[in-house]
Formats: structure tokens, C-alpha cells, sequence
């Protein structure tokens, strides 16, 4: 499973940074992380508390289900 490059502590605020435009990547600790197409992120990083399925365009996290 993924994590952002930004340690979200909530979903909430996740999603409203991506809302707001700002530049989200994704990254994998193991394997080399999706660029384009839907990733699956969890946070916080520590803990993983909540999960979402994103898309993903060009390494920017785009939107949040």
C-alpha cells in the first residue's frame, strides 16, 4: 500500500489538500509506485488509521474517493 509524500494525519485533510490543488505525490516503500492510474494510499504513516483510492496523472495525486 502507498503512502503520500505529505504524512496526512486524517483522510479529511488529505483530501482537502488535494481539493485545493496542492501537489500530492504518491510513494511505496518497496516497489516502484503507480504514475498514472488509481493508487491506494494509507495514512498516517505511523499508523495507517485510514485508507483511499486515488487516481494518480503524471506522480500528482488528482482526486480522492
Amino acid at each position: 500500500m502507498a503512502h503520500c509524500t505529505t504524512n496526512f494525519k486524517t483522510k479529511k485533510a488529505f483530501k482537502e489538500a488535494v481539493k485545493a490543488g496542492k501537489e500530492v505525490g504518491a510513494t511505496e516503500p518497496i516497489f516502484p509506485c503507480v504514475q498514472n492510474g488509481t493508487v491506494f494510499i494509507s495514512g498516517p504513516w505511523e499508523y495507517h488509521k485510514w485508507h483511499a483510492q486515488c487516481q494518480i496523472q503524471d506522480g500528482v495525486i488528482t482526486s480522492v474517493k
